[in-house]
């Protein structure tokens, strides 16, 4: 029996091979790219910031953005954002984000009146509304944007009520005059009368307050009624944080941290780490920088880390001491 074999040229062969070598290589992304897409279907999309728009108790119109996290539930911490002096809301976007996506947090930022969006007052009963021009706010206006930062509370109330974050853990961010409005708006939150069943609670639910750059005052804002409220004064953690290169802002920091320190809890400096964590309520952050208010979120000083692990210390493991309940 004669068997023939016939015989590619060898150029001929090198290209076949090359050529199944490009169909391999293609396939090969292709399932790749195929699983990717699956996999990407099967993973739960973290939800969109939602632009929203509130009313204050004296009708000024309020633009805010909402994070909702990815799996909110009835431990979830809620954080409000507030800017500073001629800043707006989306200085806080970054912040926003990563405490939704990375921490699981529930964050409302607000334009405060005057600021960004919110510079309208609903008169009902008048022909038209009202422009605030904020070069001709008074003090009285500024005290007023503690409605602005209850405007903000509510939309978390109604997420309370919803099973989706614990109203009880609630903490303000504010920087330079934002910072006075988020000590103004503690003492407001915690004069509220209490009744006798928490499920008819309105107020006493800021918890941790982290402060950048807090200035001495601020067109009339003062400190001074945070530092003769008990509650606020020695039970609300405090974060501040200043760039140290700034003799003023930090000298006006400094001492804020000073006039609280007496009423919060000493932590022996011989403790260790594990200790001071557990104990500590009140910090004193000084990144070596003249950056100052929301500058100081820059990637560099790594502020946001400090936020969320403040955060975590002092409201997400204390949880258990403030559980969910019913609120009307």
């Amino acid at each position: 029996m004669t068997v023939i074999v016939n015989y590619l040229p060898v150029g001929s062969l090198l290209r076949f091979t090359r050529a199944l070598l490009r169909a391999a290589v293609v396939l090969a992304v292709c399932c790749a790219n195929f699983a990717l897409a699956q996999d990407e279907e099967d993973e739960p999309k973290l939800p969109d910031p939602e632009d929203i728009t509130l009313e204050s108790r004296d009708n000024v119109v309020l633009k805010a953005t909402y994070w909702e996290p990815l799996e909110p539930d009835k431990e979830t911490v809620p954080v409000i954002l507030l800017h500073g002096w001629e800043g707006r809301r989306q200085e806080y976007d970054a912040l926003g984000r990563i405490l939704q996506q990375q921490y699981n947090h529930a964050v409302i930022s607000v334009d405060l009146r005057g600021h960004g969006g919110s510079t309208v007052v609903r008169r009902p009963n008048a022909n038209e509304d009202l422009e605030i021009d904020p070069e001709r706010m008074s003090r009285d206006d500024f005290l007023a944007m503690v409605y602005d930062v209850q405007a903000a509370k509510n939309h978390l109330v109604k997420k309370h009520k919803e099973g989706k974050l614990n109203i009880e853990l609630l903490t303000v961010v504010g920087a330079d005059m934002g910072a006075t409005v988020a000590l103004n708006f503690a003492v407001y939150d915690w004069n509220k009368r209490r009744v006798a069943a928490r499920i008819f609670k309105t107020g006493q639910d800021v918890r941790g307050l982290v402060l950048l750059s807090p200035p001495r005052s601020f067109k009339g804002l003062t400190s001074e009624l945070a530092l003769k409220q008990p509650v606020v004064r020695s039970a609300v953690s405090t974060m501040i944080i200043v760039g140290a290169n700034d003799d003023r802002a930090y000298r006006d920091a400094k001492n804020l941290h000073k006039s609280l320190e007496r009423f919060h809890v000493k932590v022996d400096r011989d403790a260790t780490a594990a200790e001071k964590e557990e104990k500590m309520d009140l910090f004193l952050m000084e990144p070596k920088t003249t950056l100052q208010g929301t500058k100081l979120l820059a990637d560099a000083l790594k502020t946001d880390q400090m936020i969320a692990k403040f955060i975590d210390l002092r409201l997400v493991k204390k949880s258990d001491e403030v559980p969910w309940m019913e609120r009307e």
